[in-house]
């Protein structure tokens, strides 16, 4: 019996444990780089509201809305990138395509032009993929099978 690779409080392998936890993470991403999405759709439709919340506070809850989403974007993907990449699969394509999606989201916030919103949908698309094609490497991955 291998007692060494059984998880005793809850008598799951820990291969299928690091996997859960992995899945976690890149679901959490997904549903951030989604949120993002959503909200750059959105934000046309909020921009007529905003006279009647008030220019300088409707201006405010925007900017704040897309730097907390950034933030966890970023957090997701340092988190699921870490643990995919260095505990898992070592696919070097997956860390390049989440960084390029964080990077696209950095550059859509910090240098603000007309193609802004479409440039943060396609971080997000980005995003979206490269966390769905982490988690399904960590699946296929034979160490967390094991």
């Amino acid at each position: 019996m291998r007692s060494e690779s059984i998880n005793m409080r809850k008598n799951i392998p820990i291969g299928a444990n690091s996997q859960l936890a992995q899945t976690r993470w890149d679901a959490r991403g997904v549903i951030t780089a989604s949120l993002c999405a959503l909200h750059c759709l959105l934000l046309p439709a909020l921009v007529t509201l905003i006279p009647s919340i008030g220019i300088g506070a409707g201006t405010v809850l925007i900017q704040t809305s897309e730097w907390i989403l950034f933030a966890a974007a970023t957090l997701f993907v340092i988190l699921a990138a870490y643990r995919g990449f260095f505990w898992h699969h070592h696919n070097i394509m997956v860390l390049i395509i989440l960084g390029s999606g964080i990077s696209m989201m950095a550059f859509g916030l910090i240098i603000e032009t007309k193609y802004t919103g479409l440039i943060h949908i396609l971080a997000s698309i980005v995003l979206i993929s490269g966390h769905i094609w982490n988690a399904s490497l960590c699946r296929k991955c034979k160490q967390c099978r094991d």
